[in-house]
């Protein structure tokens, strides 16, 4: 009975120390002791892609032309995400035709100089970045494009065909123009706006060989402040003959041309030009004509014409050579209100006026 108790008292004891609740003390901490901080991550730094071509996007714009070249693809359409240099197209070797495509806000730099060779290149919708270094540019490509792009500093075209459309060409500097045509044998301005410090565009190449033209349709020329003696657009034919067309164009606070006298274009330096404002020739330094073609001298065009012909003059001559009419050419002389002061001497009787 008494072992009962006993063990009744036990139980009874444990339940009650059960339900106690007892302080609990923190170990001594030692003052000496190196406090270990958390791990720094490890997650590699994510790499904003700049270039893409359909779903697949690249770090580079150069690493998307590899993959178009490594699929034996000679075109290609590539989304441009981020801002990219010029450097990156020195890799086109092998394509025929590259088309870059940004939103307004990708700058492309090109303030140095690399070859695009064989390569047709268009560029959509991308700020342009130049300074106002000399020769800068894309070389060595056939055919250059530009639609709705921004250019900032001075441009040097050097594609054989060059094309820019509803562009705006932005200039800071008096001592710099937008663009230099430079090596283009043939480059549109259509719809775009200039912005300058007193000179836009220098149509000037250093190549003789061949004919050039330059055409500028519904552009519109402003300067923050007018160079003395500079017009809107510049022309220097010392080394190639232009043909510069002017159509729809306006200029707004330029000086008088050096030359020309004019604020839209001047012929500053060089005589093989040929200047067409709104279709109506305005500056020619040929000497005749036959149909639309222009010749330097009275012999090219005579040599030139068939039975039939009419050469007409477009300037003044003080020619003092003789020109010799074979009789197997009767053609017409028109002085068009001209004047000619040269010896003409007509050979058997052939007709000349």
């Amino acid at each position: 009975m008494k072992l009962k108790k006993l063990l009744s008292a036990l139980i009874a004891g444990a339940m009650v120390l059960g339900t106690m609740s007892f302080p609990v003390f923190a170990e001594e901490t030692d003052t000496n002791s190196t406090v270990l901080e958390e791990p720094v991550s490890t997650t590699p730094t994510e790499i904003t892609a700049v270039a893409k071509i359909g779903d697949v996007e690249y770090e580079t714009l150069a690493a998307a032309i590899a993959a178009v070249k490594a699929e034996g693809k000679t075109e290609a359409e590539i989304s441009i995400l981020g801002d990219v240099s010029l450097v990156d197209l020195a890799s086109t070797s092998g394509l025929t035709k590259l088309t870059l495509t940004g939103n307004g806000t990708q700058t492309f730099d090109i303030a140095e100089k690399t070859q695009a060779v064989g390569a047709e290149l268009i560029f959509n919708r991308l700020i342009i970045n130049d300074d106002n270094g000399i020769y800068n540019g894309i070389q060595h490509c056939p055919a250059q494009t530009f639609n709705d792009c921004t250019i900032n500093g001075q441009f040097f075209a050097y594609a054989l065909n060059t094309k820019f459309i509803r562009c705006t060409f932005n200039q800071t500097s008096a001592d710099s123009y937008n663009i230099w045509t430079y090596g283009a044998n043939d480059i549109l301005f259509d719809s775009c706006v200039f912005n300058c410090a007193g000179k836009c565009v220098l149509v000037y190449c250093e190549d003789s060989s061949g004919d050039k033209t330059a055409t500028l349709d519904n552009c519109e020329f402003v300067a923050s402040a007018p160079v003395t003696g500079k017009a809107a657009i510049e022309i220097d034919s010392r080394f190639s003959k232009y043909t510069v067309q002017v159509n729809k164009c306006t200029a707004t606070n330029f000086d008088q041309g050096s030359v020309s006298q004019g604020t839209l274009w001047n012929n500053k330096l060089g005589n093989k030009t040929m200047v067409f404002v709104d279709g109506t020739v305005a500056y020619t330094d040929y000497l005749f004509m036959i149909g639309e073609t222009y010749y330097e001298t009275l012999a090219e065009a005579v040599d030139a014409a068939v039975a039939g012909d009419t050469i007409t003059l477009v300037n003044d001559i003080n020619e003092v050579s003789t020109i010799e009419i074979p009789s197997d050419k009767n053609i017409v002389l028109d002085l068009n209100g001209y004047s000619i002061n040269a010896a003409v001497r007509a050979d058997n009787a052939a007709k000349h006026y």
